[in-house]
């Protein structure tokens, strides 16, 4: 704006020169341009020509040397890296999830421990409770068979003397006092031996292998004969009579 101030005061200046008849100016007479010693007396900033220190206009590339764009702020600079108070709340995190992790861990081998002894535990158990009825049924079948030890022996002796002898009646006589020992020896142990002959007949008990015409009306649904003798053991049958039973023919 100073610039074009001034080549307009150059310009009518010179042509009142020229009507007056006066001579030119010092800055006419030195062969320049008007414009040129005009363009002189101005400060270097707004010579025709000089670099212009303000903003560019639309369209206009903006001057060699010139910012183009401002520097960025140090939250942009460094908004690719995590910021110490982040990386320090991260590590504080890990380091309470690993504390996590290790009391898990730790509650995991207390636990198995823990298991392990009951097991082992539970197995000394078992091996004691074995050892135990191992011990209960030796004592139990030695306390049997050392019952049946004395009949034994009777038997021995009575086929000895009637070798020896060969008196029938002696025999039957040593057979029947064996019996009779071994029985004694059986019902020592809780075996009890019954002969339901003229009981009721009882299926609990006895198993009848024949039936036969009762002869008389007292004698129906009854034990007509023992076939075979049956056993309990405290009082529980182990064996049942096999009987032949008595019913009436209608």
């Amino acid at each position: 704006m100073a610039a074009g101030v001034w080549l307009v005061r150059g310009d009518e200046e010179l042509h009142r020169n020229e009507a007056a008849g006066a001579p030119p100016s010092e800055g006419t007479a030195s062969g320049g341009t008007p414009h040129q010693e005009t363009a002189a007396g101005l400060p270097p900033e707004e010579r025709p020509g000089a670099p212009s220190s303000g903003p560019a206009t639309p369209g206009e590339e903006p001057a060699a040397g010139t910012a183009n764009e401002t520097p960025a702020s140090g939250d942009e600079a460094g908004k690719g890296s995590p910021s110490p108070a982040f990386v320090l709340q991260l590590e504080q995190h890990i380091a309470f999830l690993n504390t996590k992790l290790e009391e898990a861990e730790r509650l995991k081998e207390q636990t198995l421990a823990a298991a392990r002894s009951r097991e082992q535990e539970l197995d000394r158990v078992r091996e004691r409770l074995e050892r135990d009825r191992e011990k209960r049924l030796f004592l139990e079948k030695s306390r049997v068979f050392s019952k049946l030890l004395d009949p034994l022996d009777n038997i021995e002796r009575c086929l000895a003397a009637a070798t020896v002898s060969g008196d029938v009646k002696a025999m039957q006589d040593g057979l029947a006092l064996v019996l009779k020992a071994f029985q004694g020896a059986l019902s020592s142990v809780g075996l009890e031996r019954f002969d339901p002959t003229g009981q009721p007949f009882d299926p609990q008990c006895h198993e009848a292998i024949s039936v036969i015409p009762a002869q008389e009306s007292a004698q129906a649904e009854k034990v007509f004969a023992t076939y075979l003798a049956g056993y309990k053991l405290d009082d529980q049958v182990i064996r049942h009579a096999r009987v032949v039973v008595a019913r009436n023919q209608n």
